[in-house]
């Protein structure tokens, strides 16, 4: 015979089982990578890695250099954005990679965690201080984004 407590405490673990079912699991996964740190040192290989992956899957968009002059810009809805100027952390840079931002695609499906790392750090690495460029070239490039 099921007990007043036990038949409550059976429905207290469907409702939460359904409760999950419903949770948006993508807004979880968005939060996790946007708040993680870099698992993978800032180092020589790492950034050579990421440049090659850079050179691979984003330069026709970003350009050479980052700045988002690359060959395929002037086809896309929005500007691609300027990877030197970047204030953000890792982990919002690789969530941007992992689920895409307008109109950059997500690439979670073509590159594994380790690799959108990699281009972290490389992007990080190509990151212009804005103390060295004059403030209106700051601007100037913030509304090419």
């Amino acid at each position: 015979m099921i007990t007043k407590f036990k038949y409550r405490a059976l429905a207290m673990a469907v409702f939460i089982t359904i409760i999950i079912f419903f949770i948006d699991y993508e807004l979880i996964t968005r939060t996790k990578i946007a708040m993680a740190d870099n698992p993978i040192a800032f180092e020589s290989q790492s950034i050579k890695q990421g440049k090659e992956l850079y050179g691979q899957y984003c330069q026709s968009c970003h350009g050479s250099t980052g700045i988002g002059d690359g060959l395929v810009k002037d086809k896309l809805s929005n500007a691609p954005a300027n990877l030197t100027i970047l204030d953000q952390p890792s982990g919002i840079t690789a969530m941007k990679i992992y689920f895409g931002s307008a109109p950059m695609p997500a690439w979670r499906d073509s590159l594994a965690m380790s690799q959108i790392w990699h281009l972290v750090n490389f992007i990080e690495s190509i990151q212009i201080s804005t103390q060295e460029i004059p403030t209106q070239e700051i601007a100037n490039r913030k509304n090419n984004n």
